[in-house]
């Protein structure tokens, strides 16, 4: 009976994980020239929580990466076949960005059913604008107009908008400005996001069994040769 009830427990635990919801907020606020990008990530009823500041963490990477760079100029020593190996190895990850886009529209295309259940609680856009001169700025500010459209259509196109998004243009005819500030809320269920994961994971690794399969086959030609 005991057993029953913590296996019934156990059910009801991973049950209630399962249809509990996933808060993403990504926000971003560029002002005075200075950009700022902050993700926040919520789950588990608020029990979870992430906060990062992602512009802070590129900042951080690029200045490692100017002190190494800085430091390889000292050692004018190491031999040509260290510096082949390390750009190599600074570029792996380039091309691994390159070759995940080039499979995105064929990724979409296998979980779009699961990416439209993830659902926007809310999106404002807001945006200060001028150029100095107001024929200008009221010109600009109509291309401005029609490129939020063209962004909110392809956001619509592969998530679900739940509520009314907010767009907002202030034309500024006195002075030069550009301030901009967007908030986008993502509600995800936690079994959708699993089963997304799942899907993605599948999905990288038949493209890595295709790409090691004729490799095999030219080395069995090779040693059959």
């Amino acid at each position: 009976m005991i057993l029953f009830i913590i296996l019934l427990a156990i059910i009801l635990l991973i049950f209630v994980i399962l249809i509990s919801n996933i808060y993403v907020t990504i926000t971003y606020r560029y002002q005075d020239k200075n950009p700022q990008l902050e993700l926040n990530i919520r789950a588990l009823y608020g029990i979870l929580k992430f906060n990062f500041d992602l512009l802070s963490i590129k900042t951080k990477n690029e200045k490692l990466n100017s002190e190494e760079k800085v430091g390889t100029d000292h050692g004018t020593n190491s031999s040509t076949n260290q510096k082949d190996k390390k750009v190599e190895e600074e570029l792996q990850p380039v091309s691994d960005v390159e070759k995940m886009v080039n499979q995105l529209p064929n990724l979409y295309a296998m979980s779009k059913g699961i990416i439209k259940k993830f659902k926007i609680t809310r999106f404002r856009w807001t945006t200060d604008f001028g150029v100095g001169e107001a024929s200008q700025t009221g010109t600009l500010t109509g291309i401005m107009w029609a490129f939020k459209g063209v962004v909110l259509g392809i956001i619509s196109r592969y998530l679900t908008l739940v509520n009314y998004p907010e767009l907002v243009i202030t034309p500024n005819f006195q002075r030069k400005v550009l301030d901009t500030y967007l908030l986008c809320m993502i509600q995800i269920r936690v079994g959708n996001a699993i089963l997304a994961g799942f899907k993605i994971f599948s999905f990288y690794r038949k493209t890595k069994a295709k790409k090691a399969k004729p490799l095999s086959e030219a080395k069995d030609v090779q040693n059959n040769g």
